[in-house]
C-alpha cells in the first residue's frame, strides 16, 4: 500500500513573521486580497502565515555568524548607471527611509548590507533595487 506523504515545502518549520507596531511600506501582497483568496483554503496555519507576512513582512532565515559587519558588493547593474542609484538613495534619505552612518566603524557587529542593483521599469527607465535575497 502506497503511503500518502505531504508534498515538500508545505509545512511551516519556523516563525515566518514577527508582529510589531511599526508602519509598513506599501506592499504587493495586500492582506485584504489574500484574505479573500484563501478564505476556503483547508490549512488555516498556512493562511495565518500568508496574512501575517502581508501585515508584518517576512522573517529571513540566516544560519551564519552574526558577529561581524558584512557588506556585499553591489550588482553589476548598479555600476552601469551609478547616477540613478545615487539619486534614488538621496531621495530615500530625504524621506527618512534610510539611515546614514558616518563610517564603517559605526556599524553594529551584526550589520549586513545586501547589494544594490538596477532593474528595468515598464517605461524603459531604471529603478534601484535592494537585493535582500542575495
Amino acid at each position: 500500500m502506497k503511503q500518502n506523504l505531504a508534498s515538500p515545502n508545505t509545512s511551516i518549520h519556523y516563525t515566518l513573521f514577527t508582529p510589531h507596531a511599526l508602519p509598513m511600506p506599501k506592499q504587493v501582497g495586500k492582506r485584504e486580497g489574500w484574505e479573500r483568496r484563501t478564505s476556503r483554503y483547508p490549512d488555516q496555519s498556512i493562511v495565518d502565515a500568508i496574512l501575517g507576512i502581508c501585515e508584518y513582512g517576512a522573517r529571513i532565515g540566516y544560519e551564519d555568524s552574526r558577529t561581524r559587519v558584512t557588506i556585499h558588493p553591489n550588482l553589476s547593474s548598479a555600476e552601469e548607471d551609478p547616477s540613478t542609484v545615487t539619486a534614488e538613495i538621496i531621495s530615500e534619505l530625504k524621506k527618512n527611509r534610510l539611515e546614514l552612518y558616518p563610517d564603517y566603524t559605526s556599524l553594529r557587529n551584526q550589520y549586513t548590507a545586501s547589494p544594490l542593483g538596477l532593474t528595468d521599469k515598464l517605461d524603459g527607465s531604471k529603478h534601484r533595487i535592494h537585493h535582500l535575497s542575495y
